[in-house]
């Protein structure tokens, strides 16, 4: 494995050690990459008193993007994709664009902390900038922000630290973090509050990962009989340092020596009062035996300024032996790794009983270098260093031991080497050390480490990692056991258990390194001895590459962890780059799910490791799930293939095993490749008594008609049919006709009555002879008791929590009827939701309902609903006069705490939360409002001249993202309006989703992904126009697609519609030169797919060339003056009538 030597402390140890770097590819959000940060559970992780944001999860304006991974990267160089929380964050490069959240906290918030990305300086030295903070809607505050401290390049030296010329390419570190407290008073719950980019913010770009918040105590006082600094003459400087010093600022080191001194020699504790303190030079601060305290993280600061290059090595800021440090900040002017840059560590410590308690660091070499007996590192946060955060080690400060140490309950998030390691060296020349034991790491958060594992263990004995939650690695491991380098004490026992891992993983060096690792070579060096290892009850989720990895090892025991959802596969020994020639492990019930195409639970690839594998999911796979494990939507298609998954006797039943299974799936029976629409494999090999299970999401209840895609020589007669899972008919028998081939494909229909929610359904071979491909389910409608879609929005994950509250919020309608019924989704919930005292009405102004018009609603006849996590709700219907083209008001009441809620961001509609149980009040005094939906999906109507609905399938332009909140300006409102005009019952519902794309998941599903729920399942759909989505595949996704991977998804689109029934009426793109994504390449890109568009051969029902309705003649790849937003990229309302007006209304046959 190749490696590269580094020096991690040139100025405290001559020791040189070898470490791996990797290396990532850049894309956007995937299924199973959330673009939201997931909180860490319960029982993993730090606890902290601030609330993070994640950016990618707020709510986008004026034509911000999502930009995220989508898939493993493919180069080892960064991206900021990759050195994101999230792996995702909220892209702003124009005036306006802007990302808000609402403090749902229920404290108020007097403090922010910003983790994000500005451009490097031509020269390479970082520039400055501001960006602006709102609060409900109106300027509060413009916040320093800066690049100076960010921002190295690797394009002449793979994983470097210390070329910041711009024009050698490949950067990396692209994120910087800075804090202050609000001016203007705290942020109350309940408001919201956004980073906008102004005109007067002057940074091309600001791509924003993530927002602290919190409300931090009171300073605290001086303890009694403490030597404050301020006596022995240090004097602060509080002047904003923005990742430079003050060239003004007094040098306070001497004066702060002096008063160790005292402190050391009176038996007192040093104090350091409110302030930034400068130390000036390369001079740090040396202490034994005392305590030295601050007013608190938030307000003590001790401030390094080193001038700049600088050729002297450094010692830490403190290098203390057996003290007592806490309640302050550390930071430093430290623009690389380097010794040039100003490189040097925090705090160096050793001793014993040591404690370093509430200590933040930034922009340091490492925040803790430590060693010795029984220390504690605890309470504290380390943000933008450039190597280790936490490296508790028996060579700090000259010491030879590192046992009995702590560290717990810290937060380190961007460092740029190992967020926390455990260190053991055995010789460093002729010196040695002794082997490290009975360190204990617990209750950590470790995120978006740059440079380095999430927490790594290097040799010793005896140290238990336990409950640490690890997030989002850029290019390395994220949790590793084993030894470093060559002269590294060996690892001969550990116990990791209980940890949360996640997004972990990286390609350094090309490597594929995986999220979980153990065994020696994790540095580079296949040498020495790692034993007794045991991992066990650890969750590891969506992990880059494989979830767990073993290199040479012996007698590790691999016990009852679950893997979800791996990019590649699940447990490997001796993956590519990590050789096992020798070893031994016990791998035992770990559950494994999720897998992807190919990919395979358990694999061995080494002749000389032994291990003893029993009781794992894939052995005894019991446990039935769908397959991919999200079960499919109803109304939707079901692939044949995708049977679920539990094995045979469990998931299915057949006589022998055929066809070219393993290719698809490695538990696939009875598959081969099928030459019907769509491609993919089709389930062959029938025969009488076989049967195949497949679980399924019934979205509403009701009686469905069932399309078979089959194929057959010759007919059979009572082919099969479908069952529940109690074992019910639900079809009767099914014949199939000769089709004359077996791959030759024609459609059977069948009905089914279903009940609403999950369930599994089972497809009953009775006579044998027949192909089958896919199945698909539509709702069964007659023309009297028909339900049309009049309004919905489109569900989203990550919206803010409720609990005690109501919400009343406005929909527009577009085609009115004689009863309704809502719609409510769970569908990105964690757990239950309860909703109650659902009311409708039509809605007066503001929160105000019209007297005599407020209905209640039911759900199975009881007022009160729980939705399962992941399920729908449709009420029963309401006796309630629904007009066309107006505004009503559907009310309900959380009586729980929701969680995150499941909502539609850009609702551009004024929406109100009060407290308590008021869903039948008049009116809503002192409601908050908010401009998105949750929640509630769709409201429909009954109407026997109905001629069925429309569903606009987009992104921002779609979502109307450019139009008056309250106004319905969106382009499918103008067409509703143009409908009902022209005497047509048609309903009009917008599935548009800003920031949206075809082919790959960010800002909500991809329109392939989510067709099912919310095109195919619309009550009433019988025409479908795909608009803007791959606009932003050209736009946001890195690399972008070519032109031919659109038209594919385009087409797949096209096919699912005509199962269905559905006529697709395809939408060419709008131009966009000038938005800030805007490329040539993206542009070729929009032309091949406008032409394919107006082909004669495109497969599409008709056309809505928005393209051409609002292009400038005189310059084709832009908008037309009148019709643009400002932005270059969103249509205004006038732009957006055009391409309503685009629209031909013969299309819409009755």
């Amino acid at each position: 494995m190749p490696s590269l030597p580094l020096v991690r402390r040139t100025a405290m140890l001559a020791l040189v050690l070898a470490v791996i770097s990797w290396a990532p590819g850049t894309a956007t959000a995937a299924p199973g990459h959330h673009a939201a940060l997931p909180p860490a559970p319960a029982a993993a992780g730090a606890t902290t008193p601030f609330t993070s944001y994640e950016a990618e999860s707020g709510t986008l304006g004026g034509g911000a993007g999502v930009v995220s991974l989508t898939s493993a990267p493919t180069t080892q160089y960064s991206s900021p994709a990759l050195e994101a929380s999230g792996h995702a964050y909220a892209h702003l490069a124009g005036t306006g664009q802007e990302v808000r959240w609402t403090n749902d906290t229920g404290q108020p918030i007097s403090f922010v902390n910003v983790r994000l990305s500005i451009p490097d300086s031509p020269s390479g030295d970082g520039v400055s900038a501001t960006l602006d903070l709102y609060v409900n809607g109106t300027f509060r505050q413009a916040l320093n922000v800066n690049s100076r401290q960010s921002w190295i390049y690797e394009g002449t030296n793979y994983n470097g630290n210390d070329d910041q010329n711009p024009a050698d390419s490949d950067p990396r570190v692209f994120f910087d973090e800075s804090h202050t407290f609000l001016t203007g008073g705290p942020i109350a719950p309940g408001s919201t509050f956004s980073l906008v980019k102004d005109s007067s913010n002057t940074a091309a770009y600001y791509d924003v990962d993530v927002v602290d918040v919190e409300n931090p105590p009171a300073p605290l006082p001086q303890p009694a009989g403490s030597i404050s600094i301020t006596s022995c003459g240090a004097v602060s400087d509080d002047n904003p340092t923005n990742g430079a010093p003050d060239g003004q600022a007094a040098d306070s080191t001497g004066a702060i020596q002096n008063c160790i001194d005292q402190a050391q020699s009176q038996g007192r504790t040093l104090w350091i009062p409110p302030g930034t303190f400068y130390l000036k030079g390369t001079t740090g601060l040396h202490a034994q035996g005392i305590t030295i305290a601050g007013a608190g993280m938030w307000y003590t600061t001790i401030y390094r300024a080193v001038p700049l290059p600088n050729n002297t090595p450094l010692a830490a800021i403190f290098s203390v032996t057996s003290c007592t440090v806490q309640n302050f900040h550390l930071d430093s002017s430290e623009t690389g790794r380097a010794m040039e840059f100003g490189g040097g560590g925090a705090m160096d410590t050793t001793g014993t009983n040591w404690v370093a308690d509430g200590i933040w660091t930034q922009h340091t070499l490492s925040g803790f270098w430590a060693s010795g007996t029984g220390g504690t590192v605890r309470n504290s946060r380390l943000t933008a260093i450039w190597a280790d955060g936490i490296n508790v080690n028996n060579v700090a400060l000259n010491a030879n031991t590192g046992n009995d140490l702590t560290v717990r309950n810290n937060f380190a998030r961007g460092t740029g080497d190992d967020a926390i390691a455990i260190n053991s060296v055995a010789y460093n020349g002729s010196t040695t050390y002794n082997a490290m034991s009975n360190v204990t790491v617990t209750g950590n958060t470790s995120i978006a480490p740059w440079g380095g594992k999430g927490v790594a263990i290097y040799g010793g004995s005896g140290h238990h990692v336990e409950n640490n939650y690890i997030s989002d690695t850029a290019r390395y491991i994220g949790l590793g056991a084993g030894k470093f380098g060559v002269n590294g004490n060996d690892l001969t026992s550990a116990t990791v258990s209980g940890n949360t891992i996640v997004r972990s993983g990286g390609n350094a060096y090309n490597q594929g390194q995986p999220a979980l690792h153990v065994g020696n070579g994790g540095d580079g060096h296949e040498t020495g001895t790692v034993s007794d290892v045991t991992v066990s009850g650890n969750t590891i989720t969506d992990s880059v590459y494989d979830a767990v990895g073993f290199s040479q090892s012996t007698n590790t025991q691999l016990q009852n962890n679950t893997i979800t959802s791996p990019w590649r596969n699940g447990i490997v020994i001796a993956p590519p780059f990590y050789p096992a020639p020798t070893g031994s492990a016990t791998i035992t019930g770990n559950n494994v799910t999720g897998l992807r195409a190919g990919a395979t639970p358990y694999s061995n690839n080494s002749s000389g490791f032994t291990a003893s594998v029993s009781g794992n999911s894939w052995q005894n796979p019991t446990s039935e799930g769908p397959y991919g494990g999200t079960p499919p939507a109803v109304p939707g298609a079901v692939e044949a293939e995708n049977y679920d998954t539990g094995g045979q006797g469990v998931a299915y039943d057949v006589g022998s095993v055929n066809g070219n299974a393993n290719g698809y799936r490695p538990d696939g029976v009875d598959l081969e490749s099928t030459s019907d629409a769509g491609g993919g494999d089709d389930l062959g090999w029938t025969g009488g008594g076989q049967w195949f299970h497949y679980t399924v999401n019934v979205g509403s209840p009701g009686r469905y008609t069932v399309s078979l895609r089959v194929a057959a020589p010759s007919a059979v007669a009572g082919a099969l049919h479908l069952s529940s899972a109690s074992g019910t008919d639900l079809t009767g028998p099914v014949a199939i006709p000769a089709t004359g081939g077996w791959q030759n494909w024609t459609t059977v229909t069948t009905t089914a009555t279903l009940p609403a929610g999950p369930q599994t359904l089972t497809l009953n071979q009775d006579n044998g002879g027949w192909n089958i491909n896919s199945f698909a389910f539509a709702f069964a409608q007659t023309a009297a008791g028909s339900w049309t879609g009049t309004w919905s929005v489109s569900p989203q994950s990550g919206g803010t929590s409720f609990g005690r509250q109501t919400l009343r919020q406005v929909v527009h309608t577009s085609t009115g009827g004689t009863s309704a019924r809502v719609e409510v989704s769970n569908a990105f919930g964690s757990a239950p939701l309860t909703i109650a005292d659902v009311h409708v009405a039509q809605r007066a102004d503001g929160a105000t309902i019209t007297a005599g018009t407020d209905r209640p609603v039911t759900f199975g006849g009881q007022a009160t609903a729980v939705i399962p996590a992941g399920g729908l709700a449709v009420s029963d219907p309401v006796a309630f006069t629904v007009p066309a083209l107006s505004d009503v008001a559907v009310s309900m009441y959380l009586p729980d705490a929701t969680g995150p809620s499941t909502f539609h961001q850009q609702g551009n509609a004024t929406n109100y939360a009060a407290s308590g149980d008021v869903s039948g009040d008049t009116t809503l005094p002192g409601a908050q409002t908010t401009g998105s939906y949750f929640f509630l999906t769709g409201l429909d109507v009954q109407n026997s001249t109905a001629d069925g609905s429309v569903v606009t399938l987009g992104a921002s332009i779609t979502d109307g993202v450019a139009s008056t909140t309250d106004s319905n300006r969106r382009w499918p409102d103008d067409l509703a309006v143009r409908l009902a005009g022209a005497g047509r019952t048609v309903g009009v519902l917008n599935q548009g989703i800003s920031g949206n794309r075809l082919l790959v998941d960010g800002a909500g599903q991809s329109a392939l992904n989510r067709f099912d729920r919310d095109v195919l399942a619309q009550p009433g759909a019988r025409w479908v126009i795909f608009s803007d989505d791959p606009i932003n595949d050209l736009g946001s996704t890195s690399p972008p697609p070519g032109s031919d991977q659109l038209i594919a998804g385009a087409k797949q689109l096209v096919t699912r519609a005509h199962r269905q029934g559905l006529k697709f009426l395809c939408s060419t793109l709008t131009p966009y030169q000038g938005a800030g994504y805007w490329t040539q390449q993206g542009e070729t890109a929009r032309e091949a797919f406008n032409a394919f568009v107006r082909s004669g051969d495109s497969g599409c029902d008709g056309i809505v060339d928005q393209d051409l309705a609002t292009h400038d003649p005189a310059d084709p790849t832009r908008y037309l003056a009148a019709y643009d937003a400002g932005d270059h990229l969103h249509p205004n309302e006038a732009g957006l009538q055009a391409i309503a007006d685009a629209v031909d209304l013969t299309l819409f046959a009755a």
